[in-house]
C-alpha cells in the first residue's frame, strides 16, 4: 500500500513539474507554426549546399513535428527543390527537439540536459545532412515519391504512401480574420498538439513514476553507466514510435533507475528521430544509401554526445538524479496544480474524442 501511495505521489509530482512548461511549449509551438509563411521552408532549404543543410537543422529544431508528421513536410520541401542533405537534416532535427520538448526537458531533467539535448540534436542533423550531401554529390537525383489525393487520413487532403504505413499532412485553409487566426492558433496548440502527444505522454508519465517507485536503484546501475547502455538505449529507441516531448518522462524514470545521463541522451536522440515507418519512407523516398547514412550517423553522433554528456556531468559534478529528487520533494505550488488540472483535462478530452467518439481532433 505504501508503494502504491508512493507511485501516485510520483505520478502527480511529474505532472506538476512538467505541466506549466508543456503548456508554455504548446503555446509557443503553435505561434511558430502559424507565424511561418508556407513558402518559408522552400525558400531557405531549396539550396544544394552546406548552408541549406545547416538551415534545415536550425529551422527544423524549434518546429513541433513528430517522427511521422515531419515526413510529409520534409518530402514537400524535397519536391520544391531541396537537396537530400537539407531534407535529411530537417527530417532529423524537427522530431528530435522542439520548443515544447526543450521546455519539458528543463522542467524534468534540469538546465544541463535542456542545453545539451538541442545542441546534440542540431549537430546530429547537420553532420548527417553533410554526409548525405557528400556521398550523393555525384549521383543522379532520384525521382521524388508522389502524393495521391485522399480524405481518409486524419482529415487531411493528401497522404504519403509507404510500404507499411501512411502518414498524413494536412493542407490547412489559411485563416483570414484575426479572430480566425487566433482560434486556429489555440486549436493547434492545445488540441492538435495535445492530441499528438497525449497517449505517449501519459504512458511515459506512468512508466516513469513506476520506475521511480518500484525499480531498485541498483537494478540498472550494473550497466547503466557503461558503454553497453548506449547500445541498449539505441536498440530500444530506433524502432520505437515516440515523440521528443513524451520521451522525456521515460528518461526521468531511466535516470532514477540508474542509467547514466549520456545513455539517456542517446535514447532522447534516437527515439524521436526514428521508427519503422520513418525508416521505410526514408528508404523509399531518398534511397538505400541515404537510409544507411541516416542510421549510421544518427547512432554514431548520439553515442559521441552520450559520452561527452557523461564526461561533462562527471567533470563538473552535475548530479542530475540528486538535484531532480530534491526538486521533486518540494511541495506542489498552486500555479503548477492549476496547470496540471488544465493539462490532464485537455489530455482526457482529446483521448475521449479520439477513442470513444472516433473523431479526428485536427482542425482546418
Amino acid at each position: 500500500m505504501t508503494e502504491i501511495t508512493g507511485f501516485i505521489q510520483n505520478f502527480f509530482m511529474l505532472v506538476a513539474e512538467s505541466a506549466p512548461w508543456l503548456l508554455l511549449g504548446f503555446f509557443i509551438s503553435g505561434l511558430i507554426t502559424f507565424v511561418l509563411p508556407p513558402s518559408f521552408l522552400q525558400k531557405h532549404l531549396g539550396g544544394r549546399n552546406a548552408l541549406s543543410v545547416v538551415k534545415g537543422a536550425l529551422i527544423g529544431a524549434p518546429i513541433p513535428l513528430c517522427s511521422c508528421s515531419v515526413i510529409p513536410v520534409a518530402l514537400g520541401v524535397r519536391r520544391a527543390g531541396a537537396s537530400k542533405g537539407a531534407t535529411t537534416s530537417f527530417l532529423i532535427a524537427s522530431p528530435e527537439t522542439g520548443v515544447d520538448s526543450i521546455a519539458v526537458t528543463y522542467a524534468l531533467l534540469g538546465p544541463f540536459m535542456a542545453v545539451v539535448r538541442p545542441v546534440a540534436a542540431v549537430t546530429t542533423a547537420v553532420v548527417t545532412g553533410l554526409m548525405v550531401m557528400f556521398f550523393e554529390r555525384n549521383d543522379a537525383e532520384e525521382s521524388i515519391v508522389h502524393t495521391t489525393p485522399s480524405k481518409a487520413c486524419c482529415g487531411s487532403q493528401h497522404v504519403v504512401e509507404t510500404p507499411k504505413s501512411t502518414c498524413c499532412h494536412a493542407e490547412k485553409t489559411p485563416p483570414t480574420s484575426f479572430m480566425q487566426k487566433l482560434r486556429h492558433w489555440f486549436q493547434f496548440s492545445f488540441i492538435e498538439m495535445v492530441n499528438d502527444t497525449a497517449m505517449w505522454l501519459l504512458i511515459g508519465l506512468v512508466i516513469s513514476a513506476a520506475m521511480m517507485t518500484f525499480v531498485p536503484e541498483s537494478f540498472l546501475q550494473k550497466w547503466g553507466a557503461s558503454p553497453y547502455a548506449y547500445v541498449i538505449m539505441a536498440l530500444i529507441g530506433v524502432p520505437m514510435y515516440i515523440c521528443a516531448t513524451s520521451s522525456t518522462p521515460l528518461a526521468v524514470g531511466l535516470l532514477f533507475a540508474g542509467v547514466s545521463p549520456g545513455a539517456i541522451l542517446v535514447f532522447l536522440l534516437a527515439g524521436p528521430a526514428t521508427n519503422v515507418a520513418t525508416l521505410a519512407i526514408v528508404k523509399q523516398a531518398l534511397g538505400k544509401k541515404v537510409l544507411a547514412i541516416y542510421l549510421s550517423c544518427l547512432v554514431s553522433v548520439s553515442f559521441l554526445f552520450g559520452w561527452l554528456t557523461d564526461y561533462l556531468a562527471s567533470f563538473f559534478h552535475i548530479g542530475l538524479r540528486a538535484a531532480i529528487a530534491q526538486e521533486y520533494s518540494e511541495s506542489i505550488t498552486p500555479f503548477s496544480a492549476i496547470c496540471s488540472v488544465i493539462l490532464l483535462l485537455l489530455m482526457a478530452y482529446v483521448l475521449y474524442v479520439k477513442k470513444f467518439l472516433g473523431k479526428a481532433t485536427h482542425y482546418h
